[in-house]
């Protein structure tokens, strides 16, 4: 095809478009050396009062406002350029530190499941040595899908069969369970009996399917169901609270993993009182403060970054024992420091992770940030309440004499005003609390530790924080919350 000649029309809208560009390139450096903006990048809009600041971002009067903005507006498109590219480049720092420190996927190397090797070893025993099923349980984003991912691992390698699936809210017993036998009859073409899974119509019960497993030879064979607390359909329940019980009655070749939270292993032996005999409960509460240390440590040499002192004290405290929010608060805080070009995550840059962090969970559960930011600026006395928020991180369901023996405990107040004090304290967080039986536990089990961030942020807004301080405060508290225990 012929190449047409352009018009003059044509020709002078190329020469004004590339007089603009270079007019926005050199305002944008000019801004850069006025500024000194080269290494202190402009924070991205967050939608509300910055926490650090004090105060919303304006533009100085000798550049005038409109131009300011266009010149940051440049620059921050550039960031944005930077970090879509360098994410997207798997050989970048900010790629080997958000998958060192990566708190949405669970753990895929039993080497880096920190602080965990006690219920793991518990976790072996019952299975292989006492034949028995398990129910793994505890708070979300303790580690409970990752222990048992790690376990199914130590099953392949072992040369036998560990079976995955996720529960869905709504599912029935056999769409629970279908998934189980689709893979394996996949995965064992030549197994016998295996016309008993075949026959298994669209409808089957509990014994159904007990039956059919326990004519398919003697392969062992492990089935882990994750997630269980999100099923709400009461036959799905019941239903598998059977399976586990005529397994073990038919002395099945197939054990089962059930992983929840905590209520689960009331509500499966209130099916079935009598599992208690064929059921091992593993509880997957709090790592310790040195596994805390260890797993940021780690982190830290993958993602090739360093923490001051200060700053990993802080963390684990912040923490409160879950490795998700440890993961998730070092990953922000990493990235800050890596977007202000340095390798170690001091103050500045913790308390720039920390502010994206709950700026990312206040998006998901804004109501609960709105309570906890309201409570934050008004409170003065503000111990009992981090009292509670450890307790919950802590053992995630509490009732109000474990609250008011802790507040005790800690010397918050005397045992005589402890438990009226624990009554308040409750009901101040009444709207985020699920109550059940006299047990408290949040709504959003990730919150307790954002309850004490929000104290962090109102801290920071009022000029009032002083890190080694809050950190000891918070260190001496959780001591007594573990104390009490």
């Amino acid at each position: 095809m012929q190449n047409k000649r352009r018009s003059p029309a044509a020709l002078l809208m190329v020469g004004e478009s590339v007089v603009f560009k270079w007019l926005n390139r050199l305002r944008t450096q000019r801004a850069k050396e006025h500024y000194n903006l080269a290494d202190t990048r402009p924070p991205l809009p967050i939608g509300e009062q910055s926490a650090w600041s004090g105060g919303d971002r304006t533009a100085p009067e000798d550049n005038g406002p409109d131009e300011l903005y266009l010149d940051e507006s440049s620059m921050m498109l550039e960031e944005l350029q930077h970090n879509v590219s360098s994410g997207l480049d798997l050989a970048t720092q900010r790629v080997r530190i958000a998958d060192a420190f990566n708190s949405t996927r669970p753990v895929g190397d039993r080497y880096e499941l920190s602080g965990r090797l006690t219920e793991l070893q518990i976790l072996v025993e019952a299975m292989i040595d006492r034949k028995n099923h398990a129910i793994i349980y505890g708070a979300r984003g303790v580690g409970k899908t990752s222990i048992a991912r790690v376990f199914g691992d130590l099953v392949d390698e072992a040369g036998r069969n560990a079976y995955y699936h996720s529960a869905s809210g709504d599912a029935d017993f056999e769409e629970l369970m279908r998934p189980y036998v689709t893979m394996i009859l996949d995965n064992s073409v030549r197994l016998p009996g295996r016309e008993h899974l075949d026959a298994l119509g669209e409808r089957f019960s509990a014994r159904d399917l007990a039956d059919a497993l326990a004519s398919v030879g003697s392969q062992k064979t492990f089935l882990i169901l994750d997630e269980f607390d999100r099923i709400t359909n009461r036959r799905a329940r019941a239903e598998t609270a059977s399976l586990l019980k005529l397994l073990s009655d038919y002395r099945a070749s197939v054990q089962m993993v059930i992983v929840g939270i905590s209520t689960d292993v009331a509500h499966i032996l209130d099916d079935h009182p009598s599992l208690r005999r064929h059921l091992v409960a593993v509880r997957i509460g709090p790592i310790a403060d040195h596994a805390a240390r260890r797993l940021l440590e780690e982190g830290c040499r993958r993602g090739g970054i360093t923490l001051s002192e200060d700053v990993a004290d802080a963390l684990i405290r912040i923490a409160g024992g879950s490795p998700y929010h440890a993961r998730t608060f070092a990953l922000a805080a990493g990235l800050a420091a890596i977007g202000a070009q340095r390798e170690t995550v001091d103050q500045s840059a913790l308390l720039e992770g920390v502010e994206a962090a709950w700026r990312d969970w206040s998006a998901l559960s804004p109501r609960t940030a709105r309570l906890f930011q309201r409570i934050a600026n008004r409170e003065q006395d503000v111990a009992g309440l981090w009292v509670l928020a450890l307790l919950a991180a802590q053992e995630h369901m509490f009732d109000r004499a474990r609250l008011s023996d802790t507040l005790t405990d800690a010397k918050v107040t005397s045992s005589i005003k402890s438990d009226a004090l624990a009554g308040e304290l409750i009901a101040k967080l009444d709207s985020e609390l699920n109550t059940e039986d006299g047990m408290h536990s949040f709504s959003d089990s990730l919150a307790p530790q954002y309850l004490l961030v929000a104290w962090l942020r109102a801290a920071v807004r009022n000029e009032t924080f002083l890190l080694p301080e809050w950190t000891k405060c918070l260190a001496e508290l959780a001591n007594s919350v573990k104390e009490s225990q």
